[in-house]
């Protein structure tokens, strides 16, 4: 065998190793970022929820200093997202997503659902002692 068919055979080691390792590196980070992409998926989701929580917690502190002001005091609040709000005797929920919080309230309320699409204003007034809210 000559000096150059055992060069060509060490050039071609070189390239199928060099692939063999190419092949492996691309399979590790295929794996790598479809775990990273789980993950931001899941915080996104966490994070959504939070949201959804603080603006339930506000409208629910909103609702009980109107109602300990009593009658005929009113309040109102921006809130933005898109979200239905609903009341029910003293019971609030807020739906955003397939995912609801629910708040109790000081006082009773008008029953009543709204959506919140965009940037919004609610109006909560107490008459006669129970919380409505409107837009």
């Amino acid at each position: 065998m000559g000096r150059a068919a055992r060069l060509g055979r060490r050039k071609a080691q070189v390239s199928l190793e060099f692939l063999v390792l190419l092949a492996a590196f691309l399979a590790f980070l295929t794996v790598w970022l479809s775990l990273i992409l789980k993950v931001e998926g899941g915080i996104e989701k966490s994070l959504e929820f939070s949201r959804l929580e603080a603006a339930a917690s506000d409208i629910r502190e909103a609702a009980d200093a109107v109602c300990l002001m009593g009658p005929g005091s009113s309040n109102a609040m921006k809130v933005s997202g898109n979200a239905k709000l609903t009341l029910s005797g003293k019971e609030m929920a807020l739906e955003m997503g397939g995912r609801a919080v629910k708040e109790v309230l000081r006082c009773e309320s008008s029953g009543k659902s709204i959506a919140i699409a965009g940037p919004s204003e609610l109006v909560l007034e107490n008459l006669e002692g129970k919380i409505k809210i409107k837009k």
